[in-house]
């Protein structure tokens, strides 16, 4: 979350996906995510909640398979399904 700090990203977030979140009742809303950093995967939950999304299943995804000698930490990354809460 270079050059931002959390509270823009998670408002940012809120506004999309709030536009997700004009589904019809029983539409899923589908999307991937990929951080290293905690803190992002945080701000990415709070403004799917803020946003009237919930996430009713999480596929974590392995898309680390080559190497990367100036990553410290492998970002995580997973499929999240997320309906109207």
């Amino acid at each position: 979350m270079r050059g931002k700090d959390a509270e823009f990203y998670r408002r940012e977030l809120t506004r999309a996906f709030a536009r997700a979140a004009a589904l019809k009742p029983e539409g899923l809303f589908v999307l991937v995510f990929r951080h290293r950093e905690g803190k992002a995967w945080d701000v990415l939950r709070s403004a799917l909640a803020e946003a009237g999304l919930e996430i009713i299943k999480e596929w974590p995804l392995d898309l680390e398979n080559y190497p990367q000698p100036q990553a410290r930490v492998k970002a995580r990354s997973a499929v999240l399904v997320c309906r109207r809460g």
